[in-house]
């Protein structure tokens, strides 16, 4: 047992909005520990790669990306959400090649993750350490999904 702390925190919050985002947007499929670990291994060297730094320079955030893109070639459209779905029909019509779909389809994996996962992190550190404001919180969940335990 490591203690118990942020950092701890930290993996869990990552796991459950990751694992819940990517079945919503996308194929169910894709949910998996290592597209986790290959999301955070991108969005490890982000602030690199907007300040114009090449990915090639980051070989295992490139390997990361790349599987992650895989992971959105083929049939996954079938099992995705319906805005991913339109989207992958406009770039078709557009006549997009697959493999720019995939890299198109693929920075969702990023947006839909890299400022939910820290936000949701902070919330949950912040409540759980104010007793009071958690008890708030937890009376209003029960007041909107009535006191099913």
């Amino acid at each position: 047992d490591s203690g118990g702390g942020a950092g701890d925190l930290y993996a869990i919050v990552s796991r459950v909005i990751f694992k819940s985002t990517m079945p919503a947007i996308f194929d169910p499929a894709t949910a998996t520990e290592e597209a986790l670990r290959d999301f955070q291994a991108f969005d490890a060297k982000f602030a690199f790669l907007s300040g114009g730094v090449p990915l090639k320079y980051f070989p295992e955030a490139a390997a990361g990306w790349e599987r992650n893109t895989a992971l959105l070639t083929g049939d996954y459209y079938e099992a995705a959400s319906k805005f991913m779905q339109d989207r992958h029909e406009v770039y078709l019509r557009g006549n997009i090649a697959e493999e720019n779909i995939a890299k198109l389809q693929a920075i969702f994996i990023w947006a839909a993750n890299a400022n939910t996962i820290p936000t949701g992190f902070w919330t949950l550190y912040f409540l759980l350490r104010d007793a009071a404001m958690l008890e708030r919180v937890r009376s209003e969940v029960r007041r909107a999904a009535g006191d099913s335990g």
